[in-house]
């Protein structure tokens, strides 16, 4: 197989291609082989591949809920100290409430 080469890079392709190398290098310990050496049948990876899509599919409704759910993105999180981003979720008359920030995964009242 050839690699192409281009001397401008995409870094969205390189952290797919990163997750690929990680996610084949953790197969390869689990399993002992890899999907080349796997003697499953052609109608056994369809059932596989139907499966993770169907798990596709439910991470997506899921993320549509919660992004329809939250109301924008505040910039600064007080449990890293402001380095990161957090969702902040619509509270009725209540306070907003900081969910999951990108950087340390931490939230808090606001």
């Amino acid at each position: 197989m050839t690699k192409y080469h281009s001397e401008k890079t995409d870094l969205i392709v390189e952290n797919v291609v990163e997750k690929f190398h990680q996610r084949s290098r953790k197969g390869i310990e689990h399993y002992g082989i890899t999907m080349d050496e796997n003697p499953k049948s052609a109608l056994a990876w369809v059932d596989d591949a139907q499966e993770e899509l169907m798990d596709a599919i439910l991470y997506l409704e899921s993320l549509k809920q919660n992004l329809t759910r939250y109301a924008y993105l505040y910039d600064c999180c007080p449990t890293c100290e402001g380095r990161g981003r957090v969702w902040v979720e619509r509270q009725g008359g209540q306070r907003d409430v900081m969910r999951d920030c990108f950087d340390c995964g931490g939230g808090g009242r606001i």
